[in-house]
């Protein structure tokens, strides 16, 4: 008769299932403050590069900008501008290419990228850009190491 008094639920379950809510919260936010800090690193990571990038680019189109006055100065041949352009081009950055007839400047924009801007001399006196792209400048290696099961082989488990 005692047994049909008593509570199904009693003050000890009640506890113990307010424990176990309350570590599953625990839980849960421990990881969103984990997720939240690695989104900001990564949201960081990412404003760092496109910072760097648009710096790039703002200084390859004021060198544009420059080398265009420059050769409206004066009436140039093609190859005139391809060698006045280089010459210019040399003075303000490191990486001055001529190849087939186009004229190739590489500006560094981040860690391990770079703008590659390829020029084409027009007449009369100026030039036409053909390519602007950003590239990797880093050497690149493929990982070739595979771990493939050989059934027989020592393995370890």
């Amino acid at each position: 008769m005692n047994r049909k008094n008593r509570p199904l639920i009693t003050v000890g379950t009640s506890c113990l299932l307010l424990i176990f809510l309350s570590l599953c919260l625990l839980t849960l936010g421990i990881l969103a403050l984990a997720s939240a800090r690695t989104d900001l690193r990564l949201s960081e990571k990412i404003a760092e590069r496109t910072s760097s990038y648009y710096e790039a680019e703002a200084r390859a189109s004021l060198l544009l900008a420059g080398l265009r006055q420059e050769l409206s100065s004066r009436a140039y041949g093609t190859e005139e501008i391809l060698d006045a352009s280089a010459k210019y081009l040399a003075q303000e950055t490191e990486a001055v290419q001529v190849l087939e007839g186009e004229l190739c400047f590489r500006i560094p924009a981040g860690e391990g990228q770079q703008l590659s801007v390829t020029l084409r001399p027009s007449e009369p006196s100026s030039f036409t850009v053909t390519s602007w792209k950003s590239e990797t400048s880093r050497e690149w290696s493929p990982d070739t190491h595979q771990d493939v099961y050989q059934p027989g082989k020592d393995s370890h488990i």
